[in-house]
């Protein structure tokens, strides 16, 4: 699906019907695949890349960055999550897998990045703010390994026009004003 298009040039018309079959992909399969986002394909491939990198390690190598909190919460986690029962299919045999989280310094993930308008940046190199609605000033956090660090930070810098024109879309298919889509 392609966001920026409709949301960006569409009448009020086309950007509620593209925020309509947005909510409706979520619903239906807990994803959608967005195109025309302007990530640039290089970004996409190194966080990709890294990815794989850290993953091909040894298993003793990974856990250095388990912080013992489970799935969710930054960090490693070995076998503790199963795939299809994270999309609701618990009819399925366990398919443990593993899994690395990474986030932004001091940004808090889910519904509490959303509610923080702005939160302590964690460089000591500079004393200025990580807003959660601007990620240009933001660094990874600190534990992140070092393989995923920097591509992820490049990633999540430039998916952040992304995550505007989601949140753009969630707003229209909810029938939230744009007030009220600041106080939340």
């Amino acid at each position: 699906m392609n966001l920026q298009a409709p949301l960006v040039n569409g009448t009020a018309e086309e950007q509620l019907k593209a925020a309509k079959e947005l909510s409706a992909a979520f619903e239906s399969t807990g994803f959608a695949v967005i195109t025309g986002h302007g990530v640039p394909k290089h970004v996409v491939d190194a966080v990709r890349s890294s990815a794989y990198e850290f993953f091909r390690q040894p298993t003793e190598q990974k856990m250095q960055f388990d912080k013992g909190k489970g799935y969710g919460f930054g960090g490693y986690v070995a076998n503790q999550e199963n795939g299809a029962q994270l999309l609701g299919d618990f009819s399925r045999p366990n398919d443990a897998v593993e899994s690395l989280t990474a986030g932004l310094a001091g940004l808090a993930g889910g519904v509490e990045a959303v509610q923080m308008a702005k939160v302590r940046k964690e460089d000591a190199e500079s004393s200025g703010v990580c807003h959660a609605k601007d990620l240009s000033g933001c660094e990874m956090e600190e534990g992140t390994p070092d393989i995923v660090a920097r591509p992820a930070t490049e990633f999540l810098r430039a998916a952040e026009k992304v995550a505007k024109l989601a949140t753009k879309a969630i707003q229209l298919s909810l029938g939230a004003t744009e007030e009220a889509a600041k106080h939340s």
